[in-house]
Formats: structure tokens, C-alpha cells, sequence
């Protein structure tokens, strides 16, 4: 029998409820979007949700305490507490130049976290 999965979709200003219409995992029908990045995200969102990770980063040295960082493209939701852990347990060398990875490959998601802003030398 089938259900249906309701999602707000964030690809574009107009945030559309769209309705996924499914079997367990597989996809029979998408409604309620309003353009091509609704039906994607909906199906993307259902099928293997992602999301940017953002968080700050100790810095040593620098003329802050912390960095701020993110994943250059998003990881797989459920990545999201494994990377807050291990961001718990970084720290940087001042300086840190806006866009320098962080930390290359977080928890083995192949994407690298960044820095966000420049932070100078105290």
C-alpha cells in the first residue's frame, strides 16, 4: 500500500509542500512542486537527505578563539553528529586564510571542511 512522505522544499524562495507518494523506499509519485528544483530536491531529500555541515574550529595563535568552518558541498545527513564530534578535537594554526581546508575529508565523507573567514595572527 502506499504512503506519503510530506516535504517542504528549500530549492527555491517559494518553499512548496511537495508529497512524495511511495512503497517503502521506492518513489511512485512526486506532487505539489513548482519547478524542476522541487521535484529534485523532494526526491533527493527523500531518497538520501544531505545537508552543509557548519560549525567553528579552536585557533591558536589567531586574533580569535575560533574559526568559522564548513563543508565545501553537503554530506550525508546522518554524517552530521560524527563531524560535530570530530570538530570538537580540531584546532588550527593562526593564520587561516577564508576557503583553506580545515580538515580534508571529514569522517571520510570525501568532502573537506573550510574556513569561512580570514583570522589573523594575534
Amino acid at each position: 500500500m502506499a504512503e506519503q512522505a510530506k516535504i517542504i522544499c528549500i530549492g527555491c524562495p517559494k518553499g512548496c509542500t511537495v508529497t512524495v507518494e511511495h512503497e517503502g523506499k521506492t518513489i511512485l509519485r512526486v506532487d505539489g512542486y513548482k519547478c524542476n528544483n522541487g521535484l529534485e530536491y523532494a526526491r533527493n531529500e527523500f531518497t538520501a537527505p544531505k545537508r552543509v555541515f557548519t560549525s567553528t574550529v579552536r585557533i591558536d595563535g589567531g586574533e580569535l578563539a575560533v574559526v568559522p568552518v564548513k563543508t565545501a558541498q553537503a554530506i550525508p545527513k546522518d554524517r552530521l553528529f560524527d563531524c560535530a564530534r570530530a570538530v570538537c578535537g580540531l584546532t588550527v594554526a593562526a593564520p587561516v586564510e577564508i576557503g583553506a581546508v580545515v580538515c580534508p575529508n571529514i569522517c571520510g565523507t570525501d568532502v573537506d571542511l573550510i574556513a569561512t573567514r580570514d583570522v589573523a595572527v594575534r
